[in-house]
Protein backbone atom coordinates (compact mmCIF):
# COMPACT_ATOMS: atom_id res chain seq x y z
CA UNK A 1 0.00 0.00 0.00
CA UNK A 2 2.74 2.50 1.00
CA UNK A 3 4.47 1.52 -2.46
CA UNK A 4 1.43 2.42 -4.25
CA UNK A 5 1.58 5.92 -2.29
CA UNK A 6 5.01 6.98 -3.59
CA UNK A 7 4.44 5.54 -7.39
CA UNK A 8 1.42 8.21 -7.00
CA UNK A 9 3.16 10.71 -5.66
CA UNK A 10 6.23 10.48 -8.42
CA UNK A 11 3.39 10.46 -11.05
CA UNK A 12 1.90 13.84 -9.61
CA UNK A 13 5.42 15.15 -9.25
CA UNK A 14 6.32 14.01 -12.88
CA UNK A 15 2.96 15.38 -14.23
CA UNK A 16 3.37 19.21 -12.55
CA UNK A 17 7.34 19.58 -13.93
CA UNK A 18 6.13 18.16 -17.20
CA UNK A 19 2.66 21.01 -17.62
CA UNK A 20 5.43 23.25 -15.87
CA UNK A 21 7.66 22.93 -18.72
CA UNK A 22 4.95 22.92 -21.39
CA UNK A 23 3.57 25.86 -20.02
CA UNK A 24 7.08 27.80 -20.34
CA UNK A 25 7.43 26.47 -23.60
CA UNK A 26 4.34 27.87 -24.91
CA UNK A 27 4.92 30.95 -23.18
CA UNK A 28 8.22 31.97 -24.91
CA UNK A 29 6.68 30.68 -28.44
CA UNK A 30 3.64 33.01 -28.12
CA UNK A 31 6.63 35.90 -27.63
CA UNK A 32 7.66 34.79 -31.57
CA UNK A 33 9.86 32.43 -30.01
CA UNK A 34 12.48 34.70 -28.81
CA UNK A 35 13.96 35.18 -25.85
CA UNK A 36 14.32 38.84 -24.49
CA UNK A 37 17.53 40.59 -25.82
CA UNK A 38 19.84 43.15 -23.82
CA UNK A 39 19.79 46.32 -25.41
CA UNK A 40 22.85 48.08 -26.50
CA UNK A 41 23.43 51.32 -24.35
CA UNK A 42 21.61 54.41 -26.28
CA UNK A 43 24.02 56.95 -27.47
CA UNK A 44 24.40 59.97 -25.39
CA UNK A 45 27.06 62.20 -24.09
CA UNK A 46 29.19 59.93 -21.46
CA UNK A 47 30.34 57.29 -24.44
CA UNK A 48 33.34 57.38 -25.87
CA UNK A 49 34.41 56.97 -29.56
CA UNK A 50 36.94 54.71 -30.59
CA UNK A 51 38.74 57.83 -31.18
CA UNK A 52 38.18 59.33 -27.68
CA UNK A 53 39.68 55.86 -26.31
CA UNK A 54 42.99 56.02 -28.33
CA UNK A 55 43.34 60.25 -27.44
CA UNK A 56 42.56 58.93 -23.61
CA UNK A 57 44.87 55.57 -23.83
CA UNK A 58 48.14 56.69 -25.93
CA UNK A 59 49.82 58.81 -23.16
CA UNK A 60 49.89 55.92 -20.85
CA UNK A 61 51.35 53.55 -24.00
CA UNK A 62 53.74 56.03 -24.92
CA UNK A 63 55.19 56.11 -20.67
CA UNK A 64 55.34 52.39 -21.76
CA UNK A 65 57.12 53.08 -24.98
CA UNK A 66 57.67 56.35 -26.60
CA UNK A 67 57.42 54.86 -30.10
CA UNK A 68 54.43 53.05 -29.35
CA UNK A 69 51.67 52.57 -32.08
CA UNK A 70 47.67 51.43 -31.74
CA UNK A 71 47.31 47.87 -32.98
CA UNK A 72 44.19 47.14 -31.96
CA UNK A 73 41.16 48.70 -30.35
CA UNK A 74 37.66 47.11 -29.75
CA UNK A 75 34.41 48.38 -27.87
CA UNK A 76 33.23 45.68 -25.58
CA UNK A 77 30.60 43.68 -26.81
CA UNK A 78 26.89 44.43 -25.38
CA UNK A 79 28.19 47.68 -24.16
CA UNK A 80 28.18 49.55 -27.44
CA UNK A 81 25.67 52.11 -28.64
CA UNK A 82 23.91 52.38 -32.53
CA UNK A 83 26.76 54.79 -33.20
CA UNK A 84 29.68 52.42 -32.93
CA UNK A 85 30.22 54.74 -29.14
CA UNK A 86 31.11 52.80 -26.18
CA UNK A 87 31.92 53.64 -22.33
CA UNK A 88 34.35 50.69 -22.22
CA UNK A 89 37.09 50.32 -24.99
CA UNK A 90 40.10 47.65 -24.94
CA UNK A 91 42.94 48.79 -26.50
CA UNK A 92 46.17 46.75 -27.39
CA UNK A 93 49.61 49.25 -28.77
CA UNK A 94 52.98 47.98 -29.96
CA UNK A 95 56.77 49.48 -29.86
CA UNK A 96 59.30 48.54 -32.51
CA UNK A 97 61.74 48.65 -29.79
CA UNK A 98 59.60 45.63 -27.54
CA UNK A 99 59.69 42.80 -29.72
CA UNK A 100 56.61 39.99 -29.01
CA UNK A 101 55.14 42.36 -26.68
CA UNK A 102 52.49 44.86 -26.08
CA UNK A 103 50.59 46.93 -24.13
CA UNK A 104 47.42 46.29 -23.22
CA UNK A 105 44.85 48.67 -21.69
CA UNK A 106 41.40 48.60 -20.23
CA UNK A 107 39.19 51.66 -20.14
CA UNK A 108 35.55 52.00 -18.66
CA UNK A 109 34.54 55.83 -19.17
CA UNK A 110 37.66 57.83 -17.95
CA UNK A 111 39.18 55.73 -15.89
CA UNK A 112 41.75 53.14 -16.48
CA UNK A 113 40.88 50.07 -15.27
CA UNK A 114 43.66 47.89 -16.25
CA UNK A 115 47.18 48.30 -17.84
CA UNK A 116 49.79 45.94 -18.23
CA UNK A 117 52.68 44.66 -20.74
CA UNK A 118 51.79 41.62 -22.71
CA UNK A 119 53.15 38.73 -25.04
CA UNK A 120 51.85 40.24 -27.99
CA UNK A 121 52.72 39.56 -31.76
CA UNK A 122 51.35 42.24 -34.43
CA UNK A 123 52.14 45.46 -35.59
CA UNK A 124 50.68 48.90 -35.39
CA UNK A 125 50.99 51.92 -36.62
CA UNK A 126 50.18 55.66 -36.32
CA UNK A 127 45.96 56.44 -36.28
CA UNK A 128 45.62 59.27 -38.75
CA UNK A 129 44.24 62.16 -38.81
CA UNK A 130 41.82 61.67 -41.72
CA UNK A 131 40.49 58.66 -39.72
CA UNK A 132 36.69 58.76 -40.45
CA UNK A 133 34.69 58.22 -37.10
CA UNK A 134 32.34 54.89 -36.07
CA UNK A 135 29.21 56.35 -36.79
CA UNK A 136 30.33 56.58 -40.83
CA UNK A 137 31.46 53.37 -41.04
CA UNK A 138 28.24 52.35 -39.05
CA UNK A 139 26.17 54.05 -41.42
CA UNK A 140 27.88 52.27 -44.18
CA UNK A 141 27.38 48.67 -42.75
CA UNK A 142 23.15 49.82 -42.63
CA UNK A 143 23.50 50.26 -46.51
CA UNK A 144 24.23 46.70 -47.54
CA UNK A 145 21.75 44.16 -48.00
CA UNK A 146 20.96 42.52 -44.37
CA UNK A 147 22.29 44.94 -42.58
CA UNK A 148 20.29 47.80 -42.50
CA UNK A 149 18.47 47.33 -38.92
CA UNK A 150 21.02 45.41 -37.67
CA UNK A 151 22.32 46.28 -34.05
CA UNK A 152 25.68 46.79 -33.46
CA UNK A 153 27.54 44.77 -31.11
CA UNK A 154 30.47 46.11 -30.83
CA UNK A 155 32.95 48.28 -32.97
CA UNK A 156 36.89 47.24 -33.74
CA UNK A 157 39.96 49.76 -35.17
CA UNK A 158 42.88 47.37 -35.94
CA UNK A 159 45.95 47.57 -38.15
CA UNK A 160 45.89 46.01 -41.47
CA UNK A 161 49.42 44.93 -41.84
CA UNK A 162 49.07 43.27 -45.11
CA UNK A 163 47.58 46.67 -46.61
CA UNK A 164 49.34 48.79 -44.57
CA UNK A 165 45.57 50.44 -43.61
CA UNK A 166 43.66 51.21 -40.54
CA UNK A 167 40.10 49.23 -40.66
CA UNK A 168 36.87 49.71 -39.12
CA UNK A 169 35.33 46.00 -38.14
CA UNK A 170 31.21 46.51 -37.09
CA UNK A 171 30.49 43.44 -35.14
CA UNK A 172 26.37 42.38 -35.56
CA UNK A 173 24.55 39.38 -34.98
CA UNK A 174 24.36 38.86 -38.71
CA UNK A 175 28.41 38.81 -38.77
CA UNK A 176 31.27 41.18 -38.82
CA UNK A 177 31.97 43.57 -41.79
CA UNK A 178 35.24 45.32 -42.05
CA UNK A 179 35.56 48.88 -43.98
CA UNK A 180 38.64 51.04 -44.59
CA UNK A 181 38.87 53.58 -42.05
CA UNK A 182 40.57 56.12 -43.59
CA UNK A 183 39.16 58.63 -45.90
Amino acid sequence: MENSKVIQKRIALSLFVLIAATAYVAYFRSRSGKMPQQQSPELNDHLLSGQDAVSRALPLAQEWAADAKLAYTASVPGKTGASGHSNDWELYFVSSGKKGRGFHIILSDTLVLKSEEIPYIGKGGTVPVNLIPSEEAVNYIHTLKGYETEPVISTELFWDATAHAWRWAIKTARGTTSISAEK
